[in-house]
């Protein structure tokens, strides 16, 4: 094997992945893969709602053996006042969210992905509002909202971005939620790089199913655009750096250690979601096997409550064939008569 490249198994009991470094590259960037899972691979649109709760709860009490274990604890954000009016005061949705960023993505996954300094450069502030103001008339219900690829396409890609930044630094809440948005920056402290893939991916799971769309969909498009880092000069570090503070918005505007550290950690999470998405969507498969056998369970439990009922229906039921301990019945004379004395007796009437 060359010296460019060391290649190491490991192993993790909840998520189990085998990871190849390429050395030059940080180690966020290593590449890791899922191990071959005997029952296929899950992801959350493959599961019914009552399902879906069921993954949820295990992954809130998979999150917080992990957190207690390494001694990481972390508090819900406190709302912040932010901008209410168009189309910031819309709520993530599952109906509005894609809807909402959606045409915006595919707007520049179409015509931006080649673009020098997608992200990075700053579009015209009067044409980012002036766009802001058409998109508001879409969705109010003044103007057609199949009009909003229309409006796009009369404005530069650098306008339309900054607008997405926009977007996402100003919904009523986070992305990522108040409640699990500090947790998502305590990633960055956990040791390994396997424990960290692990609870970025309970993370993602125990997003509201809007919220988690409406990200991975943001962070398909951002490894889009990463992927092209050839011909738009961004790569992944420069895309995190740049994404990360509409993710993670500081608690203060003032450049103080403390906001210096939630940004380092902020980008190195982004970094990581970009890099890793296609495996912090999978429901882990453990969590699959504990729902069927519970599904086992319930059914066994039915299936035996169902066939004691069934063998106590039988002992109550009397056969006709069973002799009959009466007391009356044993006192009884029961006479036999023949066909030969019946016979007989209609001769005699005759």
């Amino acid at each position: 094997m060359s010296d460019r490249f060391s290649f190491s198994v490991a192993v993790y009991a909840a998520f189990r992945c085998v990871s190849v470094r390429v050395r030059g590259r940080p180690a966020a960037c290593e590449l890791v893969t899922l191990c071959e899972q005997p029952t296929g691979v899950t992801v959350p649109s493959h599961l019914s709602p009552a399902d879906w709760r069921k993954v949820r709860s295990l992954a809130l009490i998979e999150l917080t053996a992990l957190f207690d274990r390494l001694g990481i604890t972390y508090a819900r954000r406190k709302n912040t006042r932010r901008k209410t009016k168009g189309i910031y005061a819309r709520r993530p949705t599952i109906g509005s969210a894609r809807q909402r960023s959606g045409s915006i993505l595919d707007h520049l996954r179409r015509h931006g992905l080649q673009e020098e300094g997608i992200l990075r450069v700053s579009g015209s502030a009067l044409k980012i509002d002036a766009l802001r103001s058409e998109l508001e008339s879409c969705y109010n219900g003044s103007r057609n909202p199949e009009q909003i690829g229309a409006v796009l396409s009369r404005f530069g890609v650098h306008e339309v971005a900054g607008l997405l930044k926009q977007l996402l630094r100003n919904l009523p809440e986070p992305l990522l939620t108040n409640k699990y948005a500090e947790a998502f920056l305590h990633v960055e402290g956990i040791p390994t790089l396997l424990e960290q893939i692990k609870a970025l991916n309970l993370l993602v799971l125990l997003l509201p199913e809007a919220n988690r769309s409406t990200l991975l969909a943001l962070v398909n498009f951002l490894a889009d655009v990463t992927e092209r880092d050839g011909r738009n000069r961004m790569s992944v570090q420069n895309v995190a750096m740049i994404i990360a503070p509409n993710l993670f918005a500081p608690k203060r505007r003032k450049a103080t250690e403390e906001n210096l550290r939630v940004a380092r950690a902020a980008t190195n999470v982004t970094r990581m979601l970009i890099w890793y998405q296609q495996l912090l969507w999978i429901v882990p498969s453990q969590f699959m096997g504990q729902i069927r056998l519970e599904y086992r369970i319930h059914y066994e439990k039915k299936h035996a409550k169902e066939n004691k009922k069934k063998r106590n229906q039988r002992k109550d039921r009397t056969s006709w064939f069973e002799p009959r301990d009466n007391e009356d019945e044993r006192n009884m004379i029961l006479t036999h008569l023949s066909v030969n004395t019946f016979v007989m007796r209609l001769s005699q009437c005759c």
